[in-house]
C-alpha cells in the first residue's frame, strides 16, 4: 500500500460486558479442561502449542441468527435452549476432536465447546494426520502479551479542573447532564471485562464486583498486576471515590475475567466463560455488551469470530477499542473487522482523533467494511491506578470502556432494548467528527450519552430502503439535517434510524444520483417505514491531456475518478483522455508509470470540463515499512527528509509487498523491520530483493532480528554476505567505519523510537566489508555492504534498527551515508534501465517507458556541470563504453537515452 503515513503501537485488551444484573449462582466453568495437567510446567520442547477447530458446531445446532422478540420471556427460554443445545453439541465435537489428538500422542489442555475447539499440545506427526480430517483447522496459539498504553502519568493532587468535577471524557460525552436530567447510573446492570485482572481493593472498585475469574493463575482473589484491567474498569463502574468523578456508570456491577497476558485460549475460555459465568443456562447471567480492548493476533481468527456471533446471538452487544494502529488507513486491528463488532476509535479532550486511533475501512474475508464505529474519548484518560491513587492513561483501550459504560446507561434507561437497537442508538445520536457523515477515522463520531439516552427513552424508529428509479439498492448517505447527523444505509440499502421524538428532515445522498428529501415524525416507542427513491444524475464529459513536467511530453497514463474507479479512461497515443461522469463534487487520480500518482482538488462537475495535468518522476528511493504496523516509518521520513532525500513510501500491511514493476522503478530500495523477530523477510520478500539487486539497485536494510530471523537461510549468507552471531550486543553504542566512518551513534534512549532489545551481532561472509561496530565487542559486527549476486547492485545491512538511533541528526546521516552507499552511479542506472527494457518481463515497456526521461535529463545536466580536469570521470567515455555494451550485447536501447549517446558522441 503507498501512502504517506501510517503505523501501529502495542495494542491493549479489555473485554466489557453488560446485562441486567442477577445475582450470580455459585461459579461453575463453561468450558472443561483435562484434569491433571499442569499447563504452566507442560513441557511443548517436542511439541507445538496450538488451537484446533472443526466446522462450527452452530451450524447443526440451528439459529445462528436467533429470532427477536418484544417479550422478555420469550426471548430468555429461546437463548436458554440455544446455549443448551450449542454446549451439547460442541461437547461432541471437542470430545471427538480430543480422542484423535490423544490417539494420535497429542495432548489436550482446553475444550471449548461454544467455539467447536481445543487448545492442545501437538507433536509434527499428529499435526500432517489431523490436516487429513474433513473441516479442520490448526491454529498456533500464541501469546497475547500484557497491553501497554500509549502514554499514562501519575495524578497526585487531584483538582477539580475546567469540567465541573468530571473527567474531560465524561464530560464531553455529556454525562453531568444524564445525571442531572434523567438520574441514569448504570443501576442494576451487570458489566463484563475481560483484561488483566482488576484491584479489587481499590476505593474506586471496592464492592463493584460481582463476580471474579483467573483463566491466567490459579489466584482466587481479583488480582491485576499491570493495572490496564484496574483502569478500564473503573472507567466503566467505579464508584467515583475521588473528588474528579470518572466513572460511567458508577450504579452499574461488575464481571471481571482475568484472560490477558497468557495464551490466545485463554481468551476464547474467557468468551465462553462469559455467556454463562455459573454454567447453568437457565439462570441468563450472561452480560449485555461486550467491550474489547484487546487484539487476538494475526492468526486465524475463526474461533474468535464464532464467539462474537455467539455474544449476539445471546444478545450481548460486542464493543470492541480499534486498535492502537493509526494514522495509517486500514489498520484496524482483529478481530474488530468481524460485521456484528461496535468497534471504537479514540479523541483527545478537543475531540480531535488520537494519531494512534486505528483507521479503517477493516478488511474481513476479502471484503472491506467500515470501521471504526464510533469514538470516544481515550488520550490522557484519567482513572484508578493498582494499589491506590489514579493514574492518565492514553490508547483506543481507554476509549472503549467509556463505550461500554454507556451501554450500561441505556439498558437501564430501556431495558427492552435488544443488543441491534443499542447499536443503533450508539451510532445514531453520535457527534459527527471529521467530513460530514460517516468516515474511517471518527466513524458515525463521538458518542453522545444524553442524546443516546434520551433516544432510548423517548424515541422512535425510522425504517425504510434506499433504491433507484430503476429498482436497485442505494448505499445511501442519510443526514438528518435538523440534527446535522450522518448515517449510511446498508449495502442492500436497507436503514434503521434510531431518534428523539419529534419531526425529522432526511437528506438521501449518493454518488451518481440526484438528491432525496422527506419529513417523518418520529413518535416514542413507534416504528415509520419511509423509503427513498432516488434518480440517476445525468453524466457530462471532463477531458484534457496529461504531460511529464520534465519535457512536456505526452504520457501513457489511466485518470479515474477518486473512490469511483469504474469510471475510469486511458490517454490516447497524444496523451489525450476523455471520461463520462456524473454530476457533483469529484476529486480525480490520474497515474502513469514510474511517476507520481496526483489527486486533484475537488471539482465541481455540472457541465463540460477541460483537465490538464503535468505530472513529476518518481525519487530515487522507496521507503518500505516491513515492521509489522508499528508504525516506525516516522523516524524513516523524517531522517530521509533531513537528509535531503526524496522517498516515496510503501507500508506492508496485509502481507502486501511491492510489486515487481513498482520495486524496479527505483535505484534504491530502503527496507526496514522494526522490531519484529519471526516474520523479517519472508520467501516472496527475499525473491524480490534478490530480482531487485539482480538489476543493478541499491538495497539498504535495518532490522535488529533479521540476522536472527534468517540464520538458517541462503538469503543472509549469499545476498547479504552476513552470518549471524549474537542475539544481542553487550551494548547500544555503535561505531561507525567505511562509508559510516566517523559515525558514533546510541541506539537507546533520546528521542528515538528505544526499541533495541535485541540488536543482533553478524559476522562477515566473503566479498563484505564491515561498516558498524558495537562498542565493547570484539566477535561481531554491527553493519555489513557487499554487492549483490553475481556481482550486480550493492546491498547495505544494519543489524540494529535506525529508528533507536538516539537523535535526529544521527539518524538522518545515518540514513543520507547508507543510500549514498549503495545507490548506482549515473552510468550503473543507464545499464539497468537498460538491461530492464530488454527483459522478459512482458509489462516491461509500459513500465520504464518513462523512466529514461529523467535519467537523460539528469545526464545533459551533468555534462553541463562537468569539471573537464576530471578525465577519469568523463561521462562522454562512459556513455561511449555503454553504447559499445549495448551493440556486444544486442540491446535495445531507450529512445531518449539514444538521442544522449547521439549528442555526446
Amino acid at each position: 500500500m503507498f501512502t504517506r503515513k501510517s503505523g501501529s503501537l502495542s495494542i491493549s485488551i479489555t473485554i466489557v460486558l453488560v446485562s441486567a444484573f442477577v445475582t450470580l449462582a455459585p461459579l461453575i466453568p463453561a468450558f472443561s479442561k483435562e484434569s491433571g495437567i499442569d499447563e504452566a510446567a507442560l513441557d511443548t520442547t517436542n511439541g507445538r502449542r496450538v488451537i484446533i477447530i472443526t466446522a462450527d458446531p452452530a451450524g447443526r445446532v440451528g439459529g445462528l441468527r436467533l429470532p427477536e422478540s418484544t417479550d422478555p420471556e420469550k426471548m430468555r427460554t429461546i437463548r436458554s435452549d440455544y446455549l443448551r443445545n450449542l454446549r451439547i453439541e460442541g461437547q461432541r465435537t471437542t470430545e471427538s476432536l480430543s480422542g484423535k489428538v490423544k490417539d494420535l500422542g497429542g495432548r489436550v489442555l482446553t475444550k471449548l465447546p461454544l467455539s467447536g475447539a481445543i487448545s492442545a499440545v501437538i507433536p509434527p506427526n499428529c499435526e500432517q494426520s489431523l490436516k487429513g480430517l474433513r473441516g479442520i483447522r490448526i491454529i498456533d496459539d500464541i501469546i497475547i502479551e500484557a497491553p501497554e498504553p500509549i502514554r499514562s502519568s501519575n495524578v497526585e493532587g487531584e483538582s477539580e479542573g475546567q469540567f465541573g468535577g468530571y473527567t474531560f471524557g465524561l464530560f464531553n460525552m455529556g454525562i453531568p447532564q444524564v445525571r442531572n436530567r434523567f438520574g441514569l447510573s448504570g443501576k442494576g446492570v451487570l458489566i463484563g471485562q475481560i483484561d488483566t485482572g482488576i484491584d479489587g481493593n481499590h476505593p474506586e472498585l471496592r464492592g463493584q464486583i460481582a463476580a471474579y475469574r483467573d483463566f491466567t493463575s490459579s489466584d482466587t482473589e481479583p488480582v491485576d498486576t499491570n493495572g490496564h484491567g484496574t483502569h478500564t474498569a473503573a472507567t466503566i463502574a467505579g464508584a467515583d471515590a475521588g473528588k474528579i468523578k470518572s466513572s460511567v456508570a458508577p450504579g452499574a456491577r461488575l464481571l471481571i475475567a482475568r484472560g490477558i497476558g497468557g495464551f490466545q485460549s485463554k481468551l476464547l475460555e474467557s468468551m465462553e466463560w462469559m455467556t454463562d459465568p455459573d454454567g447453568n443456562p437457565q439462570t441468563h447471567d450472561y452480560p449485555k455488551a461486550v467491550s474489547c480492548s484487546w487484539h487476538s493476533g494475526g492468526a486465524d481468527t475463526e474461533p474468535f469470530y464464532r464467539m462474537i456471533q455467539r455474544w449476539l446471538d445471546m444478545g450481548i452487544l460486542p464493543c470492541f477499542s480499534a486498535g492502537n494502529s493509526g494514522p495509517s488507513s486500514e489498520t484496524i486491528t482483529k478481530p474488530k473487522e468481524y460485521p456484528g463488532t461496535l468497534a471504537v476509535g479514540a479523541v483527545d479532550f478537543k475531540d480531535t482523533a488520537a494519531d494512534f486511533s486505528s483507521r479503517g475501512p477493516a478488511i474481513f474475508k476479502d471484503r472491506k467494511i467500515d470501521k471504526p464505529d464510533v469514538c470516544a474519548p481515550g488520550k490522557d484518560v484519567l482513572s484508578a491506578k493498582t494499589g491506590g491513587g489514579y493514574v492518565t492513561k492514553s490508547g483506543t483501550s481507554m476509549a472503549c470502556p467509556h463505550v461500554a459504560g454507556l451501554a450500561a446507561l441505556l439498558f437501564e434507561a430501556n431495558p427492552s432494548l435488544n443488543v441491534h437497537e443499542a447499536i443503533r442508538i450508539l451510532k445514531t445520536t453520535s457527534v459527527d467528527l471529521g467530513p460530514s457523515g460517516y468516515d474511517h477515522t471518527y466513524g458515525q463520531g463521538r458518542v453522545d450519552a444524553l442524546a443516546a439516552c434520551e433516544a432510548a427513552m423517548s424515541g422512535g424508529r425510522i425504517t425504510g430502503t434506499a433504491i433507484s428509479d430503476s429498482g436497485k439498492a442505494v448505499q445511501a448517505n442519510i443526514m438528518v439535517t435538523n440534527m446535522n447527523r450522518c448515517f449510511r444505509a446498508s449495502s442492500d440499502g436497507s436503514f434503521t434510524l434510531f431518534l428523539p421524538a419529534g419531526t425529522h428532515e432526511l437528506l438521501f445522498t449518493s454518488f451518481g444520483m440526484e438528491n432525496f428529501n422527506c419529513s417523518v415524525n418520529v413518535k416514542k416507542g413507534e416504528t415509520i417505514t419511509r423509503d427513498a427513491i432516488m434518480k440517476n444524475s445525468p453524466t457530462h464529459s471532463v477531458h484534457g491531456m496529461i504531460t511529464s513536467s520534465l519535457d512536456s511530453s505526452n504520457l501513457d497514463a489511466e485518470i479515474s475518478l477518486l473512490g469511483h474507479p469504474e469510471f475510469s479512461s486511458a490517454t490516447d497515443s497524444e496523451g489525450r483522455f476523455s471520461i463520462d461522469v456524473p454530476g457533483g463534487e469529484h476529486r480525480f487520480l490520474i497515474m502513469a508509470k514510474l511517476f507520481r500518482n496526483h489527486t486533484t482538488p475537488a471539482m465541481t462537475i455540472s457541465g463540460s470540463e477541460t483537465l490538464n495535468i503535468e505530472l513529476e518522476p518518481l525519487p530515487h528511493i522507496l521507503l518500505v515499512a516491513d515492521d509489522n504496523e508499528k508504525s516506525y516509518e516516522s523516524f524513516f521520513e523524517n531522517s530521509l527528509r533531513d537528509a535531503g532525500l526524496d522517498y516515496d513510501l510503501f507500508i506492508c500491511s496485509n502481507n502486501e509487498i511491492p510489486s515487481w514493476k513498482d520495486a524496479m522503478a527505483y535505484p534504491v530500495i530502503f527496507w526496514f523491520t522494526g522490531s519484529d523477530t519471526k516474520t523479517t523477510l519472508l520467501e516472496k520478500d527475499q525473491i524480490l530483493l534478490r530480482e531487485f539487486l539482480r538489476s543493478g539497485g541499491g538495497l539498504v536494510l535495518s532490522g535488529q532480528d533479521i540476522a536472527f530471523d534468517l540464520k538458517n537461510e541462503e538469503f543472509l549468507s549469499q545476498v547479504m554476505k552476513t552470518s549471524y552471531l549474537k542475539d544481542k550486543a553487550p551494548t547500544r553504542k555503535v561505531i561507525g567505519s567505511g562509508p559510516l566512518q566517523g559515525l558514533t551513534m546510541n541506539i537507546s534512549l533520546g528521542d528515538g523510537a528505544n526499541n533495541q532489545l535485541y540488536p543482533d551481532v553478524i559476522g562477515l561472509q566473503e566479498g563484505a566489508e564491515a561498516i558498524a561496530a558495537y562498542d565493547q565487542e570484539n566477535t561481531g559486527w554491527a553493519g555489513v555492504i557487499a554487492d549483490g549476486p553475481e556481482g550486480k547492485g550493492r546491498v547495505a545491512f544494519i543489524s540494529f534498527g535506525l529508528e533507536a538511533v538516539s537523535t535526529a541528526p544521527d539518524r538522518a546521516e545515518l540514513a543520507r551515508r547508507l543510500v549514498e552507499a549503495v545507490k548506482p552511479s549515473l552510468i550503473r542506472r543507464i545499464e539497468r534501465l537498460t538491461m530492464l527494457w530488454n527483459s522478459e518481463n512482458p509489462t516491461r515497456l509500459n513500465s520504464l517507458a518513462a523512466a529514461d526521461l529523467s535519467l537523460a535529463s539528469e545526464i545533459c545536466e551533468t555534462q553541463e556541470n562537468r569539471d573537464p580536469k576530471q578525465d577519469s570521470m568523463n561521462l562522454k567515455n562512459d556513455l561511449r563504453d555503454f553504447a559499445r555494451k549495448a551493440v556486444e550485447n544486442s540491446w535495445q536501447i531507450p529512445p531518449k537515452i539514444q538521442e544522449v549517446l547521439r549528442i555526446t558522441r
